[in-house]
């Protein structure tokens, strides 16, 4: 808008000194100005990629007023998403996809983390009504995570997003494999989509393979979005495994763990993986379900509140102090991160950049810079920056030189 408006002035300038006209100059300013972001098309190369996880543990069972945490989050999230589905001839907005944390026994093996229960899918008609329903019947006993392993879940959501090979989501029995019977409603099931699996009819898994779909392969200039959601404190048996894994993928810093106040979930990994993620571009928002004022409580909301930190994210509390109801809640924090997700990448200018041998505009005494960075897994969209600099005497010099808005 600056460059347009300012084009504009220096043209009507030119105009009415022709005329012999008297104009006030208005200041010039150094400026910095975001430009091509992520499109503001809803095609499938830009829609970006949302994965839930959904803790579905024991603490589903506590009680959430009248009813249960698995009673409410169930009716809020079924409701949530078998709403994304586009109004009329209207494009699909988002790919979304369900992780929950891993069950383990016969005829499940026995690795803890998370597993893909739903991919990363477009959520069109079938597909958004299909996850809804998915949703509304899980089972409070039948769909049981083994453990919340936060951390391990994080490093899972990693290698899924990335295609690699799966450390927790093979040897599931309720993998999402594409083929209809893996969810709840077939009528509602699109049988074209594929799985999570590399390899087989329909991506099932081949036997010699457990790598992973690339869900982001049908959006690659999309961006990619961890949604978590607790109903209580991560399992501590899980630190070790995780700080392992975390630094096989050279995530860890030597100035790890992360500081924590208050500090008993300190020691988990699961905010440095959400560093690590932020870092490979997966933002992590977390939403805590009644949190505890007590106990274990405010260790574990201060280790959501440091995921979101860390993970570029908002940390979200669905509490009793507030009028609406607790679904309402879910669906309304459910609305506002989707909001922010749409904004994120649906904000795009078009702008054109004179030429010249210095990639270089100059209008008066202001400097135009076209200022790329190239996108870190070499998909095609590339953020930028159009920095307005401005010609001018820094302070302790006595040439002219380019200069900020601070002058320096």
């Amino acid at each position: 808008i600056r460059v347009l408006l300012n084009t504009f002035f220096l043209s009507l300038t030119l105009f009415l000194v022709g005329a012999g006209a008297t104009l006030y100059a208005p200041p010039i300013s150094a400026a910095d100005t975001d430009i091509f972001l992520n499109p503001a098309s809803t095609s499938g190369s830009t829609r970006p990629n949302v994965l839930v996880i959904l803790d579905n543990t024991a603490n589903w069972s506590e009680s959430a007023g009248s009813s249960k945490k698995f009673d409410v989050e169930k009716a809020a999230l079924s409701a949530f998403f078998s709403g994304l589905k586009p109004d009329g001839d209207n494009p699909s907005k988002f790919n979304v996809g369900l992780m929950l944390f891993a069950e383990t026994g016969s005829p499940n093996n026995n690795i803890d983390g998370g597993y893909v229960r739903y991919h990363i899918r477009e959520m069109e008609k079938n597909n958004s009504t299909a996850l809804g329903n998915l949703i509304s019947n899980l089972g409070i006993n039948a769909d049981k995570g083994n453990s919340a392993s936060y951390a391990l879940a994080m490093h899972e959501a990693y290698l899924y997003f990335k295609g690699l090979d799966s450390r927790s989501g093979h040897g599931k029995k309720k993998t999402d494999s594409g083929k209809p019977e893996s969810i709840t409603d077939p009528s509602n099931y699109n049988p074209g989509d594929t799985g999570v699996w590399e390899n087989g009819p329909a991506g099932v898994m081949k036997t010699v393979s457990s790598e992973y779909v690339d869900p982001t392969k049908g959006s690659p200039c999309g961006g990619n979005y961890v949604v978590f959601i607790s109903n209580g404190p991560p399992d501590k048996g899980e630190n070790t495994d995780a700080e392992a894994a975390l630094d096989k993928l050279k995530g860890k810093l030597t100035t790890d763990p992360i500081k924590l106040n208050p500090k008993g979930e300190q020691a988990n990994w699961s905010d440095e993986y959400a560093r690590f993620l932020n870092k490979n571009g997966i933002q992590t928002f977390t939403i805590d379900v009644l949190p505890a004022s007590n106990g274990q409580g405010p260790d574990n909301t201060m280790l959501l509140k440091s995921m979101a930190n860390q993970g570029d994210g908002i940390y979200y509390a669905v509490t009793s102090s507030v009028a609406t109801s607790y679904t309402e809640q879910i669906k309304n924090i459910m609305t506002r991160i989707f909001d922010q997700i749409q904004a994120v990448n649906t904000i795009f200018a078009s702008s054109a950049l004179p030429i010249s041998l210095s990639v270089r505009g100059t209008n008066e005494n202001q400097v135009y810079l076209g200022m790329f960075r190239p996108e870190a897994s070499r998909k095609p969209c590339w953020l930028g920056n159009l920095k307005l600099y401005k010609l001018g005497v820094p302070a302790g010099q006595d040439q002219v030189d380019l200069v900020d808005v601070n002058n320096a």
